[in-house]
């Protein structure tokens, strides 16, 4: 039930921040900072949706290394399954906004794996 609620709340954190930053098309890295500097409350909330979303994920990538490491058959199915519901929700974030989304799951990616211990 726990990882319903986290697969839940990275999907919402991945939704509102591809929702709340704006990326101009064709893309102008001036415009795209004007907007940031214009629009603070909706910049803070993106980058809070954000940071959210990549400890969760990130947490959740951990746990599956860990699980692989140890390597007992019950926990390891059960992480599978999260993995996949956790790639099906990229895929959904993917078609909302790839740019964010790519953002999203690549600082996931890197947190998750520089916070393994060993």
């Amino acid at each position: 039930m726990l990882a319903v609620g986290r697969i839940l709340f990275i999907y919402l954190f991945g939704y509102l921040f591809i929702k709340w930053i704006w990326i101009p098309k064709p893309f102008a890295l001036a415009d795209f900072f004007i907007v940031l500097i214009t629009h603070p409350l909706e910049f803070l909330a993106a980058s809070l949706a954000l940071f959210l979303g990549v400890l969760l994920t990130g947490g959740l990538i951990k746990d599956f290394i860990h699980k692989l490491r140890g390597a007992q058959k019950k926990h390891i199915l059960l992480k599978i399954i999260e993995m996949v519901f956790l790639i099906v929700v990229f895929t959904i974030l993917f078609r909302f906004g790839w740019e964010q989304a790519l953002v999203f799951f690549s600082l996931s990616i890197v947190y998750g794996t520089i916070s393994l211990e060993s």
